[in-house]
């Protein structure tokens, strides 16, 4: 079931918008500060507040409609 879950989560998280899944690939698997994310991907930070806000958003409410969270 755990790989599953992952596979599913994995599907998820690569349907997203590429803007977006950009900054959760760099936050969350890279750790990289909001700042640090900003720098990089040449946004404002609030812009990269807003897209994490929304991937977190979208990726949960897939998860759900899934069946794995």
């Amino acid at each position: 079931l755990r790989k599953e879950s992952r596979q599913v989560a994995l599907e998820a998280l690569f349907k997203l918008p590429p803007d977006i899944r950009q900054v959760l690939l760099l936050k969350i698997i890279q750790g990289m500060s909001l700042r640090q994310v900003a720098e990089i991907v040449g946004v404002s930070l609030s812009t990269v507040n807003y897209r994490l806000n929304q991937g977190l958003t979208d990726l949960a409410g897939q998860l759900k409609r899934a069946g794995v969270v």
